[in-house]
């Protein structure tokens, strides 16, 4: 399906990603709507503004990955401050390893409410990129990368269904939605809010300031001298993964510690700030002053 001559179509595409593999997607979903000769911009969900201006687009897409068959915190907070959409058209994706529990179709809610007419609302499956808890695949693996290119190859349908109109929303049934509600706001107290603080920095850490560069909701900070963490962690676990000494760990994990970490091929989280330093060292009872270092 091409665009026709004189079409105004135009589409915006927000997606979280903290290891990669919703960016894959959204790249993927993007590259196609090209293949159509529509033109499309891709934004990191941590780098678009409060007022970012969705008047120029005819088609608005909305993706993130699964966690406790949710979407992250940071993507709800979004969806709720939506500019209204006064009937523009709108997508929804996720990634998972496993099952969502309408959590796409819970989202649908959310544009839908903010004026939003949307057209689809899918997941798709890939590979395992959970490093805590259970340990991720490899992602050099040629089964990893097969799988990869399975969930690629799924775009093309899915943006057929967006220009046709027709697509479907994926488990739209209130208790599917009422249990992914519910388990993402349970996952976001007991993970990210109760046990955020309590990762580990091993002595392997040479102060490079990564985490604290690459955290999307800034709960990092002090990397230069010892880095410490706030209590509003989305366990996107981007720092666990991006750590180049893997010098980060989480007393939570369920299994021996792999050396593995898990990296999207060809993803590279955005730069989002300056790391700091603490003037001083910091003990268990002051919180001294934060030097910012000028990138």
């Amino acid at each position: 399906m091409t665009r026709k001559p004189g079409s105004t179509q135009r589409v915006l595409i927000i997606y979280f990603s903290g290891t990669g593999n919703t960016w894959l997607m959204a790249d993927a979903i993007a590259r196609e709507f090209g293949r159509n000769d529509i033109k499309t911009d891709l934004f990191a969900l941590e780098q678009v503004q409060c007022k970012f201006d969705f008047s120029p687009y005819s088609h608005i897409g909305i993706g993130f990955p699964v966690y406790a068959w949710c979407f992250p915190s940071n993507m709800r907070r979004f969806l709720k401050r939506m500019p209204n959409g006064q009937g523009k058209r709108a997508f929804v994706f996720s990634t998972m390893q496993d099952k969502s529990w309408g959590s796409e179709a819970l989202a649908a809610r959310y544009l839908k409410r903010r004026g939003y007419k949307v057209i689809s609302a899918r997941a798709f499956l890939v590979v395992n990129n959970e490093t805590i808890y259970y340990g991720p695949a490899d992602p050099r693996a040629p089964w990893t990368l097969e799988m990869i290119e399975k969930m690629k190859a799924q775009a093309p349908g899915f943006v057929a269904e967006i220009l046709s109109g027709k697509g479907e929303i994926e488990r739209n049934d209130v208790l599917h939605v009422l249990a992914s509600q519910l388990t993402g706001i349970a996952f976001d107290m007991l993970d990210g809010y109760l046990a955020s603080r309590n990762f580990l920095i091993l002595e392997g850490c040479t102060n490079c300031g990564v985490c604290e560069r690459v955290c999307p909701e800034n709960n990092i900070f002090g990397s230069l001298t010892w880095p410490q963490f706030r209590n509003r962690c989305l366990m996107c676990e981007r720092c666990v993964n991006y750590c180049p000494e893997k010098a980060i760990v989480h007393p939570l994990h369920r299994i021996p510690y792999s050396d593995i970490r898990y990296r999207a091929p060809g993803y590279h989280p955005p730069r989002l700030r300056p790391p700091t330093r603490w003037e001083v060292m910091p003990d268990a009872d002051v919180l001294p002053g934060l030097v910012a270092e000028n990138d």
